[in-house]
């Protein structure tokens, strides 16, 4: 679960998605109920707090308190399931919709490319031409699913990837920066700061000496 703030501050819709099926089939596999609510009532909590951080209203607090009263009353794991989906729904709708246009798959299949290739140098132009579209077409689609022009997703998808890395012991910020994408440091350091409101540097700080990843 700790992947969900970033997935859903990056509006990436496939990888939500498939966060969501994880999250309903563990539900259903729960031996107690009381752990599923758990569970379940954690997802949302982070799901609204990633969409708080990107700009939300502070109603969404009222969708976590909705969300504890209705798990209240689920007597089955499947009832917890389907209350889970129906307020993270409420939460991010966008993550949800579905577009008019035919071709929308195509976004999905380009928003996964861009999760494979982010750290190279990419323009919307590459991914329209991958995935056989042309590049205005593209650009209507893509801020219609993500609701980022290409430019800002790419960026906030980079930033995402960056604040991950920030725990990796004996990993500068200069090299995190260079590995996601960014080629002059203080571009990174600015950007990377406005978005978390605190400087790579402090957050890199703060995480020295933690157990190194697996």
């Amino acid at each position: 679960m700790s992947e969900i703030p970033g997935i859903v501050r990056a509006w990436d819709r496939p990888r939500f998605k498939q966060a969501l099926q994880q999250l309903e089939r563990a539900l259903t596999t729960e031996q107690e109920l009381d752990e599923a609510r758990g569970q379940a009532l954690t997802f949302i909590a982070l799901v609204t707090s990633a969409t708080l951080e990107a700009g939300g209203t502070k109603g969404m607090h009222k969708v976590q308190l909705e969300a504890a009263r209705a798990m209240e009353t689920a007597t089955s794991h499947a009832e917890i399931a389907s209350i889970a989906v129906k307020f993270v729904t409420k939460v991010v709708p966008l993550l949800f919709q579905e577009a008019r246009d035919p071709h929308v798959e195509l976004i999905d299949v380009a928003l996964l490319l861009i999760d494979k290739h982010y750290s190279k140098p990419l323009t919307d132009a590459d991914i329209a031409r991958a995935v056989g579209l042309s590049t205005s077409h593209f650009r209507h689609l893509f801020k219609e699913a993500t609701g980022l022009p290409f430019h800002r997703y790419l960026l906030g998808l980079r930033l995402e990837k960056a604040h991950a890395q920030m725990g990796y012991p004996g990993v500068s910020v200069t090299e995190v920066a260079e590995s996601v994408g960014f080629a002059c440091l203080s571009h990174f350091s600015r950007a990377f700061t406005k978005r978390f409101s605190v400087r790579p540097s402090e957050v890199r700080k703060s995480l020295e000496g933690l157990p190194a990843r697996a």
